[in-house]
Parts: structure tokens; C-alpha cells; sequence
């Protein structure tokens, strides 16, 4: 165990975690068998979801305090995430099951003394069971994130619509079991130890809490720092492969790869990963977007299911759409399989699907066929949504492509990749 513990404690190094869907057997929140339609309205269900609260998160980082109407306080349910990873806490070690989410800042568990909690299968944690349990004090480096007086900090986060997580700031070590069968411990890991959890979260589940992977110092990946490098990785599997894992690497574990390309993260939303999103292009032809169309730029969200684009070039994303599936006259259709779906019904034997690509700065993102569109027989809808004042590419889009995020250079890297072949 000594040399376990020792693992994460070199200068530099990395390690590597299954990232489970939430469709897969092996998650917490596995739904059982579907169909496929009731998979893609669930991918619309979340997605929708997943904006509002995005949508939030941005008018919260533009000073604005009024409040807000129903509709972009989406309620955090277990539809709302798409992947989870395992880890294991305190001394000695319990295992937990986490939301993985690159647009939450804290790290948050149940724990014991619990005034309100949400149903979950593995047993809450109990600070006192635990020899390396620490509260942390107002003097502690990440303190000025959260609110400490009368010897010790506390957190209260809301994620809308009523959803909260109120309790102590603590440390604690956290210990994850690596692709390569090894413990990877970190030592004095700062998380909420949540006493009082409100709102509709995932219930009678795996879930014990949520794991926040985005820029802000509080998330796991800023904690973690230079010893993974400041940077992160994952490259999502295909949706149509059987919901296989796949892996979230840390570090030196991102094996160096060739035609990279890269982008710099703006600061559109506080803390969120968003790059600038110059122009779109549609079988070829780039539409001419002027700048400014997407505001605030292109959030990228492993957490949104399908991608979304501002309202107003949305419309003109689907026009040239339109007029390219007319100039081969495939017909739209009314089936939808989820609410505004844009769908198309083609011929046996049709292969001139147009193209689609993201014009990012300095980087260009061609989205594959799979990841445009949604099929069912011989009908497709497209795999974007519409939607006012925000602009995400999700999870969908970003089907086997390897994403890297740089938090030392504050770049996005990114490069085509057969994901079935990042194996352990």
C-alpha cells in the first residue's frame, strides 16, 4: 500500500480512468435495455436540460442577479449527465461513483450527519471513519472560494430549479484505480462533504456526488496541477457501440499524437471551457457568419448530448441543409425524435450526406457523418438543436475525436482518432 500511496506523489506523472456512459451496463445510472428512438429522445431531453443550466451559468458570470424564469432552471436529474467515474475516498478507502462534469467547478459527496440526502446504494460517507479527514480552515489556500467563519468553511452550491448541496469544506484523500490495475492516491483533495443535498438528483443509484473538472481552482483538475501536467484528455466512443467505456486521461498519459490541431479558450463563461467559434461550414461552402454571431463563443461540453447553436445561425445552419437535401430531392418529414428536430427521409442506396464543419480559431472541426446525424431506417435528423444565446458542442459532435485540454497554455487540442482503440 506504501507504494500506491506513493504513486501520485512524483513531480510529474499521469494515470487514466474508465469513463462510463450512462447507457452503459456498467453505470450507476444504466436505465436498462432501450430502443433506439427512446435513446436519441433521451439524448434531446438531456441536452435541452443541460443548455438551460449552461445558459445560466452564463447570465450568473454576467452580474446578473435577477431572477430567472422556470424555463432555463432545468431540474438536475439523472437524464442530465451523460458519464460517470469511480473513485475512492478516505482512510481507510470507501468507493464512490461521481457525475463526471466539465462545467462544475466542486467536488461534492453525501456525508454523515445528513439533514437531506438523496437515495444511493453505497453507504454515506462518515467523516470520522476516516484518519485522513481534515476540514479545511479559513487559512487554507482555496479558502476565498467558500465561505469560512467560526473555524471552518462551508459551500452551497445551486444548480436550478431548486437543486443544492450545502455542506463543510473538506480534505480529503482520494484514491482512483488506474487503467494500468494501480491505485493512483491523492493526498488532501479539497470537496464539499455534502449535509444537506435538495432537489431531484439521480436517486437509488451508484451516485454519491459530483465531480467538477472545470477551470475554476477548486476543480479536480486544477487541484491536481502539475502533477498531471495541467492537462486532460478523453476520446468519446461512437453512441452506436454498444455504449462501450472508454477513458479519461491525466497527464503523461496523454500520449503525444501528430496533426494536432489547437485553439485558444476565451473567456466567454467564467471558468467554462469555450473556444471562439468563427464561421460553420455545410457541404463545402462556409455560410460567412460575421463576428460576434455567437456572443460569447463555443462552449465545449461533454455533458450535452447533442451540440447547440445560437438561434439565429441555426436557422441558417438548416437552410443550407434544406437546400442541399432539395437539390437531390430527399424530402423533409415530421417525424421527430426529439421536440424541433429537423429529419429527412432518403432513398435506398442515397450517399450524398453533406458535410458539416466548425471554423474554430487558428482550427477547423469537420463533424463526421455519424456524429452529424441521427438515423433510424432510412431517416435522419440532424443531431443540433437551436437555441437562443448559447453555443455548445456536445458530446455527440465530438464522437472519435481526442480532445485535449490544456490548462497551463489555455488551449484546446484536437485530432481525429479511432476512439475503439484507446484501450487500457
Amino acid at each position: 500500500m506504501a507504494n500506491f500511496l506513493a504513486f501520485l506523489q512524483v513531480k510529474s506523472t499521469g494515470f487514466s480512468l474508465k469513463l462510463i456512459h450512462r447507457d452503459s451496463p456498467d453505470s450507476p445510472l444504466y436505465p436498462g435495455e432501450l430502443t433506439q428512438l427512446e435513446r436519441f429522445q433521451r439524448l434531446a431531453e438531456s441536452s435541452k436540460s443541460r443548455a438551460y443550466y449552461l445558459h445560466w451559468l452564463r447570465k450568473i458570470g454576467e452580474g446578473n442577479s435577477a431572477v430567472f424564469p422556470d424555463i432555463i432552471r432545468p431540474p438536475i436529474t439523472r437524464f442530465t449527465y451523460i458519464f460517470t467515474i469511480n473513485a475512492s475516498l478516505g482512510t481507510p478507502s470507501r468507493k464512490r461513483s461521481f457525475i463526471f462534469d466539465t462545467a462544475s467547478a466542486i467536488v461534492w459527496t453525501q456525508c454523515m450527519p445528513c439533514t437531506y440526502c438523496f437515495q444511493q446504494k453505497y453507504p454515506l460517507f462518515d467523516p470520522n471513519t476516516s484518519s485522513t479527514y481534515r476540514k479545511i480552515l479559513s487559512n487554507h489556500k482555496l479558502s476565498k472560494h467558500f465561505n469560512c467563519s467560526k473555524g471552518e468553511c462551508t459551500y452551497n452550491i445551486w444548480y436550478g430549479s431548486g437543486q443544492s448541496s450545502q455542506g463543510i469544506a473538506s480534505m480529503e484523500t482520494f484514491a482512483f484505480q488506474s487503467s494500468r490495475k494501480v491505485l493512483a492516491s491523492i493526498r488532501e483533495i479539497v470537496f464539499g462533504c455534502g449535509n444537506k443535498n435538495q432537489g431531484h438528483f439521480p436517486s437509488n443509484t451508484l451516485v454519491t456526488g459530483l465531480m467538477g473538472m472545470n477551470k475554476s481552482p477548486i476543480s479536480l483538475v486544477s487541484q491536481l496541477g502539475s502533477r498531471i501536467r495541467q492537462r486532460f484528455s478523453y476520446c468519446l466512443l461512437s453512441f452506436n457501440s454498444s455504449y462501450q467505456s472508454t477513458f479519461l486521461r491525466f497527464g503523461s498519459d496523454i500520449v503525444r499524437r501528430v496533426n494536432v490541431q489547437r485553439t485558444p479558450f476565451i473567456n466567454g463563461i467564467p471558468d467554462m471551457y469555450v473556444v471562439n467559434l468563427m464561421d460553420i461550414s455545410v457541404g463545402g461552402r462556409r455560410l460567412g457568419f460575421k463576428t460576434g454571431t455567437f456572443g460569447r463563443g463555443c462552449v465545449i461540453d461533454s455533458g450535452s448530448a447533442v451540440s447547440h447553436i445560437e438561434l439565429g445561425a441555426y436557422n441558417s445552419v438548416v437552410k443550407a441543409f434544406i437546400s442541399h437535401f432539395e437539390r437531390f430531392n430527399v424530402t423533409r418529414v415530421s417525424f421527430e425524435p426529439f421536440r424541433g428536430a429537423i429529419c429527412f427521409r432518403f432513398p435506398q442506396g442515397f450517399n450524398n450526406f453533406p458535410s458539416m464543419t466548425f471554423h474554430f480559431q487558428g482550427a477547423n472541426l469537420e463533424v463526421s457523418l455519424a456524429s452529424l446525424f441521427l438515423f433510424i431506417g432510412n431517416q435522419l435528423c440532424l443531431a443540433i438543436i437551436g437555441e437562443r444565446g448559447i453555443t455548445i458542442l456536445g458530446a455527440h459532435q465530438q464522437q472519435n475525436v481526442r480532445f485535449i485540454y490544456d490548462l497551463d497554455n489555455e488551449k484546446l487540442s484536437f485530432v481525429k482518432e479511432d476512439c475503439s482503440k484507446d484501450k487500457a
